[in-house]
């Protein structure tokens, strides 16, 4: 209803009288909320829109915001070429920008990954995560990532630009809880881990069992669930059926308390098929049921 409930309140905006920036930033808030809600055509006309609203601006940032938002409606429209045009777009103006903003990056990276994944390019896609993985981890381990964005935060109020330094401020402080980095994290691991295993399973294997041995996995039970699904795979694929059901439930218990997320679907999933070829149908057709409601939920 949220979406609905936004959409309502900012079309009765649109025939205001409004300054340019107003009109990016309005045009922006309606592409979002459309694309939340499922109006695809919609979402990129409004998007459309605000790219040439906010030409000769300024306003770098939400230029590259309304350029990711584009690239995930072409993506939901099953026009990939052109999603990896826009993300591509993204990640070179942030590799030139000397204001750096890492989780954007993160996401950006993880955005081109999942398209590499479905043209079925891998090299590309492992290069992708691992490359947001890599900027995780160089982030976390120095807690830079909350100093970041308190000074992409400062820069904003500044240069006045306050709806962006009010992005900036939300994003400081889900951030002090972790419990977004961590979410991303454990994403950016599930999508290595399908890309890995359709790739080189051997590597699979080797990557899979390092990442799960370091320091700071304890801390983040859904990336070490969504670890164990995917050993889990790699143990049916060479028929080790017992280490497999082990791996599978380990994965389904340290993901349960998150509820419903695509790591939880994927652990119920495997454990189906594990079950299936140790003949258990009754509980394989259980375990794929609550596997496939958790993913069409999602």
């Amino acid at each position: 209803n949220a979406p609905q409930l936004a959409i309502a309140h900012l079309e009765k905006l649109v025939s205001r009288v409004l300054k340019r920036p107003q009109q990016t930033y309005l045009r922006y808030l309606l592409g979002w909320s459309y694309f939340k809600s499922g109006r695809l055509q919609e979402s990129e006309l409004a998007l459309s829109e605000a790219v040439e609203l906010a030409k000769n601006q300024g306003d770098s940032y939400l230029n590259l915001q309304i350029y990711d938002l584009l690239g995930q409606v072409s993506a939901a429209m099953y026009n990939p070429l052109e999603a990896l045009q826009f993300h591509r777009y993204c990640l070179n103006q942030l590799e030139s920008m000397q204001l750096v903003d890492p989780f954007f990056k993160c996401q950006i990276y993880n955005r081109l990954g999942q398209l590499h994944s479905h043209l079925n390019d891998f090299p590309t896609t492992i290069e992708m995560f691992q490359q947001a993985l890599s900027l995780i981890r160089e982030y976390m381990a120095s807690d830079q990532l909350k100093t970041s964005y308190w000074t992409i935060f400062q820069y904003h109020i500044h240069a006045k630009e306050y709806h962006l330094a009010r992005l900036c401020a939300y994003k400081c402080l889900h951030l002090y809880n972790n419990e977004t980095i961590n979410s991303l994290r454990s994403q950016l691991y599930h999508y290595l881990g399908c890309a890995l295993m359709k790739s080189d399973q051997e590597k699979a294997h080797d990557y899979l069992v390092q990442a799960l041995e370091q320091e700071n996995m304890t801390d983040d039970q859904l990336a070490q669930a969504s670890i164990l699904a995917h050993l889990a795979q790699w143990f049916l694929e060479h028929k080790a059926l017992k280490e497999a059901e082990e791996h599978a439930l380990k994965a389904q218990t340290l993901a349960q308390p998150f509820g419903a997320t695509v790591i939880a679907a994927q652990s119920l999933l495997m454990l189906g098929y594990i079950v299936y070829a140790q003949h258990r149908h009754e509980t394989g057709d259980d375990y794929l049921k609550a596997g496939l409601a958790m993913l069409k939920h999602l």
